[in-house]
């Protein structure tokens, strides 16, 4: 025998919060799809939503200590192996990916997205009216997508350079406040120069003469937002690399040094700008890597 249905919304304000108190957070989560504003009462702490179109659309939310998974099936999945996760819910297709992002904002008392992950070339999304995503990361060449968010999200991962064409320098020089480019973006010289961004990370290797002549011209007035960039080194003899990488650059060793996990420390090097601005950098030749700070 079923047992009857308890109509929770028709219970007055404060016997609804008293019972949703008891809810776990997944199923508060699940709630706030039909009546976000009531769960928002509740006040959870801690909380972000990150999104991932994929074959399945991915709905990850973060609050009170928890992550709780939605997934929307496709309307095609045979031969299709869905993830599994402890605490996940699937949703109704009839929920748009819009009204379920939009719901969980609304409940967590949230202004954005903290991530959208796109890993579908074809994936759609809807109209997502509204709904800023604080970073993008595109796996995939999905350029409609791409070309609907990027501008307005504070920073970008990108995996593939074929997703921005003959495009890549202009969208480059657009004022992003964070780039991580995964080494199988490939990137070159004049690329570096076009980056307009204020913190870059850049898997692709480059050599020393590479970036001796990027700081030449760092120190004369390029890229005039950069305040930190991590890029890997190419090479297997970097013990001597002041000799080839400051080369004609006025330096010093900096008072500041940089310690990692292991114990070791190195020192920094540091060098003055055009501006006046003092710029440090930190070499690591055996983990292949240099980071400059201003």
């Amino acid at each position: 025998m079923s047992s009857p249905s308890f109509p929770v919304l028709r219970l007055p304000s404060k016997a609804l919060r008293a019972t949703l108190q008891n809810f776990a957070i997944i199923d508060l989560l699940s709630f706030s799809l039909v009546s976000p504003n009531s769960v928002r009462s509740l006040n959870i702490r801690a909380a972000n939503v990150s999104v991932t179109l994929d074959f399945i659309e991915i709905f990850l939310v973060e609050a009170a200590g928890t992550h709780s998974m939605f997934y929307i099936k496709p309307k095609s999945h045979q031969n299709r192996e869905f993830p599994i996760h402890p605490v996940c819910r699937w949703l109704n297709r009839n929920f748009s990916i819009e009204k379920i992002i939009k719901n969980f904002l609304v409940a967590l008392n949230l202004l954005e997205v903290k991530q959208l992950r796109v890993s579908k070339e074809d994936a759609t999304c809807g109209k997502l009216t509204g709904i800023k995503f604080k970073h993008v990361t595109m796996v995939e060449r999905n350029r409609p997508i791409f070309d609907r968010f990027y501008r307005d999200s504070d920073s970008l991962t990108l995996y593939d350079r074929a997703l921005l064409g003959e495009q890549t320098r202009a969208i480059f020089s657009e004022n992003v406040n964070s780039l991580v480019l995964i080494p199988s973006f490939v990137v070159d010289f004049n690329d570096l120069l076009a980056i307009n961004a204020t913190k870059v990370d850049i898997g692709r290797s480059f050599t020393l003469s590479n970036l001796n002549l990027f700081l030449r011209h760092f120190i004369n007035g390029s890229n005039p937002r950069l305040k930190e960039i991590h890029v890997s080194l190419k090479g297997n003899n970097l013990e001597d690399f002041k000799t080839t990488l400051l080369n004609s650059i006025k330096y010093w060793t900096s008072s500041i040094s940089k310690t990692y996990e292991d114990g070791r420390s190195i020192d920094g090097l540091g060098f003055l700008r055009i501006d006046g601005v003092e710029v440090t950098i930190f070499v690591d030749p055996i983990r292949h890597s240099y980071e400059l700070t201003c």
